[in-house]
């Protein structure tokens, strides 16, 4: 299952409309690629765009995958080693498996 097809599930929670929901995904979907650094490496990142982009998930997706092609490379643009790139991605889809769940059944027993 892909990133945008969790958020559209995850949005059709709170957004009514099919196409609201699709024009919310996209928007959030660019801010999150370029803030993640899939197109800048976010290691020169300061003051807010490094704090945002350090909470996004796909920050450490993209390191992970940047760390994997640069491995060996004493100056590899990574923030950390693909271990730990990997460790925060296990523990971020942990948690929002298990967010996700409980927000889901909430909203089953709400309707």
């Amino acid at each position: 299952m892909k990133v945008k097809d969790t958020a559209g599930l995850a949005l059709r929670l709170f957004i009514q409309k099919a196409a609201t929901a699709g024009i919310v995904i996209m928007m959030l979907s660019m801010g999150q690629t370029f803030l993640s650094g899939a197109l800048i490496p976010v290691t020169h990142s300061t003051g807010v765009m490094a704090v945002v982009s350090r909470l996004l998930p796909m920050t450490y997706c993209v390191d992970f995958m940047r760390g994997m092609f640069y491995e060996g490379q004493s100056s590899a643009p990574t923030l950390h080693p693909p271990l730990v790139n990997l460790a925060i991605i296990i523990t971020f889809t942990a948690v929002f498996l298990i967010a996700g769940t409980v927000a889901f059944v909430r909203a089953g027993k709400n309707r």
